[in-house]
């Protein structure tokens, strides 16, 4: 996802006032961001999958 997707997602939640959205896809961004660079550890994966 680009930084341009997310930027339009921010504007979509903050011009249709649906604020309440927002942390649920900061969230989702964490948690893409942090399986992204824990891919290609194998010995990580476990903590990661117990988060979730």
């Amino acid at each position: 996802m680009s930084a341009r997707t997310v930027w339009a997602l921010v504007l979509h939640f903050t011009r249709s006032g649906k604020w309440f959205l927002l942390p649920m896809l900061l969230v989702l961004l964490a948690a893409g961001v942090l399986l992204l660079f824990t891919g290609g550890l194998s010995y990580v994966a476990p903590f990661v999958y117990s988060i979730f």
